[in-house]
């Protein structure tokens, strides 16, 4: 037995729990038999997880072999969660690999979720060498292309709720206070982050909030997170010309202002200077670096760009992998759309305002991303401090 689950964790190339493994054994016969046995147990279910990641990498029937080169395909007749597949895999290990083996292959098969995705293309987890090749392999096989939604008219969407419960608050007021007559969606992660009171006093100022998991029961995606939720939200909301706004985002003019000077298309802006984590991630889509974008705020025309925000999508379902080479949504919208080749408007040179960046467009002042501001690096306005009195004053009263 001891041979075996060695040679299994040799053939898995589990280093940390060959490392496990090795002292299990003079453990439980210095340790006595019940200390042994738990020790095994616990092995055997950090066996089990490693084994797990290692059978999801292979568990899909097309499996991408990526060539530095060419980024070649290829696919395999036999879907690799077979059971006895895997125990080859596995490695001759005898009646315990041959166990470990089935279930690595229930662990292996894909959740509810999972199969029921159908905005989800590729593999559920694919290490970052096989970036390219993916890319690939979906842009040849047109994966993601799908007709646009069916919706007309504009709205502003707002990703903001828990720690940024506030801020949407603010921003939603101040909005109104612009006289912005626009319809408003404030979306947010689950109900601890959008609290009763909190969603009646949005919705005294014409304000919906939307609680993305029960839009998830219909359009399911592998992961949601606060990152992910802004392209999400853009793309399953109502409106066919969609304004994005971050929490910490104003508007200086009235929305209806920018969507006449946008004229119906898609408008995206720059960061104030390129500060690419790493350039992989553009390498791996076939191309080149440019100063990033900033994505606290732009507007998208839902019909024209729906390619952009598909590419978008795909490219936030597998964050694990994305996200380390990116920061964070700011290079998936990036790449997602300049791949889809769609028609962008770029908005003018940002500037450093102290309290964030300063956007124009066409030489008009349109936004104000005050993110220095919400991380108390640079004081408030007397306007915004005015709106966070109101706020402290309606939370506490709702609370009460």
């Amino acid at each position: 037995m001891k041979r075996d689950l060695l040679n299994l964790c040799s053939r898995f190339k589990g280093y940390a729990i060959t490392s496990l493994a090795i002292p299990l054994f003079d453990r439980s016969i210095f340790g006595g038999w019940i200390y042994g046995s738990f020790t095994l147990l616990h092995c055997t279910k950090r066996l089990l997880r490693t084994g797990r990641r290692i059978s999801q990498s292979l568990q899909l029937r097309v499996v991408v072999l990526a060539s530095p080169a060419t980024h070649t395909t290829s696919r395999h007749t036999e879907p690799a969660s077979n059971p006895d597949h895997l125990a080859v895999l596995c490695g001759r290990a005898g009646y315990m690999g041959r166990r470990v083996a089935h279930s690595l292959a229930e662990l292996a098969m894909p959740s509810l979720a999972e199969t029921q995705a159908k905005d989800s293309i590729g593999l559920p987890r694919f290490e970052e060498q096989r970036c390219g090749a993916m890319v690939n392999h979906v842009r040849k096989n047109r994966l993601l292309e799908s007709e646009p939604p069916d919706c007309t008219g504009c709205g502003i969407v707002i990703a903001g709720g828990g720690k940024y419960l506030s801020w949407s608050w603010v921003l939603c007021r101040r909005l109104r206070e612009l006289g912005c007559e626009l319809p408003i969606q404030v979306w947010h992660i689950g109900e601890k982050e959008m609290p009763v009171w909190a969603a009646k006093s949005f919705a005294e100022m014409g304000v919906e909030t939307v609680n993305v998991l029960n839009v998830l029961k219909k359009h399911m995606v592998r992961q949601m997170s606060g990152w992910v939720l802004k392209n999400y939200a853009v793309t399953h909301s109502p409106w066919r010309h969609v304004m994005f706004i971050d929490a910490d985002c104003f508007p200086v003019v009235k929305p209806e202002t920018i969507f006449q000077l946008c004229e119906g298309k898609t408008l995206f802006f720059n960061d104030v200077k390129p500060c690419h984590p790493s350039r992989w991630g553009y390498t791996y889509c076939g191309l080149s670096p440019d100063v990033e974008w900033e994505t606290g705020q732009f507007i998208v025309d839902k019909v024209e760009g729906w390619m952009g925000l598909r590419w978008t999508g795909w490219l936030n379902e597998h964050t694990d992998c994305w996200f380390n080479m990116l920061h964070g949504d700011k290079g998936t919208f990036e790449l997602g759309f300049r791949m889809s080749g769609v028609p962008i408007e770029m908005g003018d040179t940002p500037k450093w305002g102290g309290f964030g960046i300063a956007h124009s467009y066409k030489g008009v002042a349109v936004f104000e991303h005050c993110m220095a501001t919400k991380r108390g690096e640079w004081p408030m306005e007397p306007w915004l401090k005015n709106l966070f009195k109101e706020w402290d004053a309606v939370s506490l009263g709702k609370q009460k």
